[in-house]
């Protein structure tokens, strides 16, 4: 460690990032914190006054995480299984990231959106800063950055509770990194190092990137680095991704045993190759869109056509001119179309998918929109995707879009209200509950909003009257029958078989006598009286 920590001291001194950050005029770092808190601001808004924080099983699984840790000093160092294999698991980086705003907030998932907002509007700075870097284009990078800000896809992964939120601003730091060290500062190489274990640790499908990085050293024809800086390099990569190397060295190498024979355990491995294609020039142009353009996706993927093209058109006109562009437009080609490279393994069907190229994305239609040259022209395209953005997003027909897919029932604004309706209907009285929800004979969903709102705020908890639920999950007591006043919570969810409900019905009809059936967004919640 001695060692590592004189290497940084001197062999980099002169080369830091910071040092070289410091090469970037005032104005520019005005510019760019003055659009950072534009982007805050937006999101801050539509999480508080308007959003649709996605509250489902993945996110509040998360939380009681994060809870054991704060709460049991339970440290996790093997993360929840993924992409329904057990023997594959994600990092553990997302369940501490979230241990400042837990506290913070008290358990509250808006406070726990807010602080992944400020990250996600944080990515300004990095798309602003890259495409300065790679094109020298004040404007460019303003435009990039306004993209950025009021980008309706952006401000969606803003309230998303999940590990693949992180990436959005880790995987084009890496980015950033690996040209800086193009650039012959060599600190950079370090700094990718760093985000790249870190884009891991948010999901592990950044495995792509490793091959993506290889491909942009030689296009570029980058200098090797020395063995100091390769092993520096290398240690921090090990040290962001140690976690999941001891995951696997516990689990026999499950995770890499499970990957190395995806073919024969996904079935997103079995799509054809020309169908993987399609669907990924499909879910491209949808993304340009719903960056640019989401009010109208039709002309949203011809602007991505546009722009790839374009993209294109300037590198063939570098390479026959010897322009200085050519090595910063394969490099912003490069990164975006990088998911490509993951179209051997399968094809990913979520919308997180592309993710890892959204930057890429606003860099992209940032330089080319600034390349128009005419003011006016450049002001109305930039002003009217903002306006598009803004007005899909603070759309008062909520019902217009949902971005993940998810039901009614699985967003916080429509959870709450079944919480509030159970404490007023019991006046301060004792109550308990039943319901049936996804998934089956599970209610951590009512036990995380019980402890950390109904409590908080009306200062007691109710009974629980299904099945006896396991550690973290055993917020409320089991009831003992004494409750004269019962509810029954139902979740319209399709995954749900109806059955279950019909058999619920049948338990509470046996037991209790309907007063009254309250219909919420996702909901039915029946009040019970027993004798």
């Amino acid at each position: 460690m001695r060692k590592l920590h004189n290497l940084l001291n001197t062999n980099f001194a002169n080369t830091s990032v910071i040092s070289y950050t410091l090469k970037v005029k005032r104005k520019d770092w005005i510019i760019a914190i003055l659009i950072f808190t534009f982007a805050f601001l937006v999101r801050y808004l539509y999480i508080t006054g308007y959003g649709k924080i996605l509250f489902d099983y993945d996110q509040y699984e998360d939380l009681f995480l994060t809870k054991r840790i704060l709460i049991d000093r339970d440290l996790p160092v093997i993360g929840r299984p993924i992409y329904g294999d057990p023997r594959l698991h994600q990092g553990v980086l997302f369940i501490y990231f979230n241990t400042v705003p837990f506290l913070l907030f008290n358990w509250n998932p808006v406070g726990v959106t807010l602080w992944i907002a400020l990250f996600n509007a944080g990515v300004v700075l990095a798309v602003y800063y890259l495409s300065l870097l790679l094109f020298k284009n004040r404007i460019a990078a303003i435009i990039s950055s306004l993209i950025v800000a009021a980008s309706f896809e952006f401000i969606q992964f803003a309230t998303w509770i999940s590990n693949a939120t992180l990436a959005i601003m880790t995987a084009p730091l890496a980015f950033l990194g690996l040209y800086l060290y193009f650039k012959e500062k060599k600190m950079g190489l370090i700094v990718t190092a760093l985000f790249l274990g870190l884009s891991l640790q948010s999901d592990v499908m950044f495995l792509y990137l490793i091959p993506i990085f290889v491909v942009i050293f030689i296009a570029l024809k980058m200098k090797f680095p020395d063995y100091k800086l390769l092993s520096a390099s290398i240690l921090t990569f090990l040290a962001t991704v140690s976690t999941m190397i001891i995951t696997e060295l516990k689990l026999s190498f499950a995770g890499v045993k499970t990957l190395l024979f995806f073919g024969n355990t996904f079935d997103d491995a079995k799509i054809p190759v020309i169908k993987r294609l399609t669907l990924f020039l499909t879910d491209l142009g949808k993304t340009f869109s719903y960056n640019l353009l989401p009010t109208n996706n039709t002309l949203g993927i011809y602007l991505a056509l546009a722009i790839t093209t374009f993209l294109l058109l300037k590198l063939f006109a570098a390479y026959k001119s010897r322009s200085a562009e050519k090595k910063p437009l394969i490099f912003l080609i490069v990164f975006l179309f990088s998911p490509l490279i993951m179209l051997v393994l399968g094809y990913h069907r979520q919308p997180w998918f592309l993710i890892g190229i959204l930057s890429a994305i606003a860099i992209s239609a940032g330089y080319s929109i600034a390349k128009l040259k005419h003011p006016l022209l450049i002001s109305i395209i930039v002003l009217f995707s903002i306006w598009s953005n803004l007005t899909y997003l603070f759309n008062p027909n909520k019902s217009a879009y949902n971005f993940f897919g998810y039901e009614n029932s699985s967003f916080l604004a429509n959870q709450i209200p079944v919480v509030d309706y159970m404490y007023q209907e019991a006046e301060g009285k004792p109550f308990a509950f039943n319901a049936v929800t996804y998934p089956m004979h599970h209610y951590a969903l009512w036990a995380y909003h019980l402890g950390s709102y109904g409590e908080k705020k009306y200062d007691y908890l109710p009974t629980w009257l299904g099945a006896t639920q396991d550690y973290p999950y055993n917020v409320i007591g089991q009831s003992d029958g004494s409750e004269k006043l019962y509810f029954l919570i139902m979740d319209k969810s399709v995954r749900i078989p109806e059955i279950n409900r019909t058999n619920a019905l049948i338990w509470a009809d046996a037991n209790s006598t309907l007063l009254e059936a309250k219909e919420f967004e996702g909901f039915t919640v029946q009040k019970r009286y027993k004798e």
